[in-house]
This record gives C-alpha cells, structure tokens and sequence, in this order.
C-alpha cells in the first residue's frame, strides 16, 4: 500500500544525490549536506527531519575503498 507521501532529490554537479528532502519542497530533509570521496563512495551526511533528532553520519574508507 502506498502512503501517499512524497520525497525529492537534489543533485549536486558529480550527479550525486545531495540532498533528500520530504515533499516537493520546503526545508524538512531525510538527508542533507551529503559530501563524497574521489571514487563516489558517501563520506558523510547529516540526517533525520528536524534539530532535535538530527545526527551527522560519517565514513571512513582504506587505501582499497573499504569501510573502516
């Protein structure tokens, strides 16, 4: 069943996802602020919906592009 709700993407110059924001518009994000390394591999987001409960999220990688 599909609940009606919708998300949106944000596309950054490397057609990276940057941003993804809940509705069309307006400033309630799942995921914002989003940065990748060289080989497109996320490095690092911040995500949840408002201040409150919102946490930075960041990955490490090895010399081979493993996660840490």
């Amino acid at each position: 069943m599909l609940s009606g709700n919708w998300v949106s993407y944000d596309i950054n110059g490397a057609n990276r996802i940057s941003q993804v924001r809940k509705g069309e518009t307006g400033n309630a994000f799942y995921m914002k602020d989003a940065a990748y390394n060289a080989a497109g591999a996320l490095t690092g987001a911040t995500l949840g919906l408002d201040g409150a409960n919102q946490w930075t999220e960041t990955r490490g990688y090895n010399s081979r592009l493993q996660a840490r």
